[in-house]
């Protein structure tokens, strides 16, 4: 898949908004002011940066070695919580890939639900 269909893909998401933060590249997807993905749209060496609940995201690390990498742009904040997929091989089906983009949104907004009743229980 390339990065370009990837960035649409996550923009469809509802609520997501882009950013770039860091310059042009990486293309920031934010939802409710978090990020859920990094697309770094390159000539050479496109990647996603996506959250992941930490098993899984071993579990994938293990079976793709070498395409699916610990967060390249978070990797000394909350390494476990986030892969890198390189986006210029045909290993991992375009299905997979969204799925990984629909686990990260999910995970994003589950923390976002869990502060809001967080929120309302403890009071103003």
């Amino acid at each position: 898949m390339k990065a370009s269909e990837l960035l649409t893909y996550c923009l469809s998401k509802e609520g997501a908004q882009l950013e770039h933060p860091f310059g042009p590249i990486p293309s920031v997807i934010k939802v409710n002011g978090k990020i859920f993905a990094e697309v770094y749209s390159r000539e050479t060496d496109p990647q996603v940066t996506l959250k992941c609940e930490p098993f899984l995201a071993e579990l994938l690390r293990e079976k793709y070695t070498g395409l699916v990498m610990p967060g390249y742009h978070v990797i000394n904040r909350n390494k476990p919580y986030w892969n890198t997929v390189k986006l210029d091989q045909d290993e991992i089906s375009d299905t997979e890939l969204l799925e990984m983009v629909d686990h990260s949104y999910k995970e994003v907004m589950k923390k976002q639900k869990a502060r809001s009743k967080k929120d309302l229980w403890m009071g103003p």
